[in-house]
């Protein structure tokens, strides 16, 4: 709505003959679109930081407790609550991070787009490279959030406290993180294909039988892009779910050693399925 009246406060613009041809914006009007849309991606991520913060905390609490059996009521509000009151400048820092990243590679799209047409070939491949390394960096960045965020929700570290003790856990097991991060992902997107599929199916019998309906292709794409988006936001509790646990198994073998002084806070089978993958390490 902002940008809306923002491009529509514009100076309107005539011809010679007194005609309208459009709206042009002034410098000013520029800027603010400018610093609406960083404002934009910065407000984004931290909704989903907050997001995935409230997440960790909720799965945190759910595994240190014995798996629920100490646990206490309302633990996504809970854990809503904590962020709130406790994090909310390290998940702005962190959104902040991923915000000037993205502002970047929106620029230099726009860049790239005005120099279509053009025949400097050795700046539109400077710009593709550039876009190319921020686009990794941004990836880069994304994982060492989502490593502070179950850090923060576990212990309360600040965000750069968070990043580097979650840093060093991922170098203490490369293999063990790597290994269990790609079957994640792998059944996440099995899930989102299923999820899509069985919803495609179910209405396209259902459209089928429909009477006085010829054409339900479009209704079905339209199903078929809701769907998947609904897969998606749901699959990421579970991604998100995943990684709490594998930080909190990886805290939890180094804190306990299963005696009756220390006894482990996982299951069995988790701990029976995570040492069948190799550990490594950095060297």
């Amino acid at each position: 709505m902002t940008t809306i009246l923002i491009v529509t406060s514009a100076t309107p613009a005539y011809d010679e003959n007194g005609e309208y041809v459009g709206l042009e914006a002034n410098n000013q009007l520029k800027g603010m679109i400018i610093y609406l849309l960083f404002a934009f991606l910065w407000t984004l991520n931290f909704i989903l930081g907050v997001y995935e913060v409230s997440v960790s905390g909720a799965i945190a609490d759910w595994y240190w407790s014995y798996h629920g059996k100490e646990m206490k009521p309302l633990p996504v509000l809970r854990s809503l609550a904590r962020t709130i009151r406790y994090n909310l400048g390290s998940v702005a820092f962190g959104a902040l991070l991923i915000a000037i990243v993205q502002f970047i590679r929106i620029a230099l799209q726009y860049v790239k787009d005005r120099l279509k047409g053009a025949e400097n070939r050795f700046a539109k491949i400077l710009i593709t490279c550039l876009q190319c390394c921020m686009a990794c960096f941004q990836r880069f960045l994304e994982f060492i959030n989502k490593n502070a965020y179950v850090m923060i929700a576990v212990y309360g570290y600040s965000f750069c406290t968070g990043a580097r003790r979650g840093l060093a856990l991922v170098a203490q097991n490369p293999l063990r993180v790597a290994t269990l991060m790609s079957v994640s992902k792998l059944m996440l997107f099995l899930g989102k294909i299923f999820i899509t599929f069985t919803t495609l199916a179910i209405a396209f019998l259902w459209l089928k039988n429909t009477e006085g309906l010829r054409y339900y292709y479009f209704p079905l794409l339209f199903i078929g892009i809701v769907a998947w988006v609904v897969a998606s936001a749901i699959m990421t509790i579970y991604d998100m779910s995943m990684h709490t646990i594998l930080f909190c198994f990886v805290e939890d073998s180094e804190r306990n050693d299963g005696s009756e002084a220390k006894p482990y806070r996982m299951p069995s089978t988790l701990k029976a399925f995570v040492d069948s993958v190799p550990t490594g390490g950095c060297c």
